[in-house]
């Protein structure tokens, strides 16, 4: 028999990094022809309640308490022990630098399955860019 040991899980989650300029929101003569879209407004404000990256510098910062062994452990260092993707890495620091936010966000089991598609189905490549998700 084998024991598996440290962290065990068999839940699902889906992990974003979704690059932004501007969150879509319906105006208030919108939400009065059409209610629903005052629980669609809501939900956008939940579904991006989470880490929001604005500069070069916390990104890095991010990286490296994320995925690094150490404080002092470089970028460069992480990225070539594969620790996380470069290609993620260089997508969100080009998206930086073109003005977008970043919004960083787990979607696990008890989040409502609203949130994870409408994450996942906001990508519109201009506006709203999912670097990582369910796109």
């Amino acid at each position: 028999m084998k024991i598996r040991t440290g962290h065990v899980s068999n839940s699902s989650s889906s992990s974003f990094i979704i690059a932004y300029k501007k969150l879509p929101k319906f105006d208030a003569e919108m939400v009065e022809k059409f209610p629903i879209l005052k629980y669609i407004n809501s939900l956008i404000v939940e579904a991006f309640t989470g880490r929001e990256i604005t500069s070069v510098e916390e990104w890095d910062d991010y990286v490296v308490t994320e995925f690094g062994y150490n404080e002092s452990q470089t970028i460069e260092a992480i990225l070539e022990s594969e620790e996380f993707s470069c290609e993620r890495y260089n997508e969100v620091l080009e998206a930086l630098q073109k003005g977008y936010k970043i919004f960083l966000r787990c979607v696990d089991w008890h989040d409502e399955a609203a949130i994870d598609s409408l994450l996942t189905e906001m990508h519109d490549g201009e506006n709203i860019i999912v670097i990582q998700g369910e796109n």
